[in-house]
């Protein structure tokens, strides 16, 4: 376990806090609020990419930065309706006490880590695996957010899905040897059957031994 692994925990461990203090209530709503930005961004971004394209290099990053201004305002909306509704119904809320703290932090356990996997998405865009640093990609808790990741890309539309860079945590690792323990292994070998089949030769081989040249007439 590296320091990514380490901010990774305290990113879910966070939200999971902050779930249980806001209460499921807040939580769900939020959650159901990403689904709706989510919903809307994939809607409307096409007509917000062009508008941004002179301030970006390609038409992908235009894409990806229309897509996450409309799930960011949207977002921001339905959080400001969320804090009114439940303001207005706290008597009944409060009701459920512990429950709706328990669930609230599951709850914001789990948009914790749906946000990794989505900063997850947009860094394997942006930046090509060769470049990731190497604690990230040595990161085990990666290996899980990666998991995330292709399930949000298979809910993309298509014009929207990528492929999902796999973390080095999940691709069989291949070590080269440097010869010399394979070096070691093939003569240990040779050696033990050029030491067997001496052996069977002298099993066979008369007590005089072998002549090297012929009998005479």
């Amino acid at each position: 376990m590296n320091w990514i692994d380490l901010v990774c925990l305290g990113v879910i461990i966070l939200g999971a806090l902050s779930g249980l203090t806001r209460g499921f209530t807040r939580e769900c709503i939020g959650l159901f609020g990403w689904i709706i930005a989510a919903s809307l961004a994939n809607r409307w971004y096409p007509d917000l990419a062009p508008k941004l394209s002179p301030y970006v290099n390609s038409e992908n990053l235009a894409n990806i930065a229309s897509f996450i201004v409309i799930f960011a305002l949207t977002c921001i909306v339905i959080n400001a309706l969320a804090n009114a509704v439940v303001g207005q119904n706290s008597a009944r809320i409060s009701l459920l006490g512990r429950l709706d703290r328990l669930l609230g932090a599951i709850c914001g356990g789990v948009k914790g880590y749906a946000g990794l996997a989505i900063l997850y998405l947009i860094g394997g865009i942006i930046f090509p695996a060769a470049q990731w640093p190497e604690p990230l990609q040595e990161s085990q808790m990666v290996s899980y957010i990666y998991q995330g990741a292709v399930l949000i890309n298979n809910l993309l539309p298509s014009s929207m899905q990528r492929d999902v860079v796999v973390p080095q945590t999940k691709t069989p690792r291949v070590s080269i040897p440097d010869g010399t323990g394979l070096h070691n292994g093939i003569s240990h070998q040779s050696s033990s059957t050029d030491q067997s089949h001496n052996d069977e030769l002298s099993a066979v081989q008369p007590e005089g031994g072998y002549s090297s040249t012929a009998p005479s007439q």
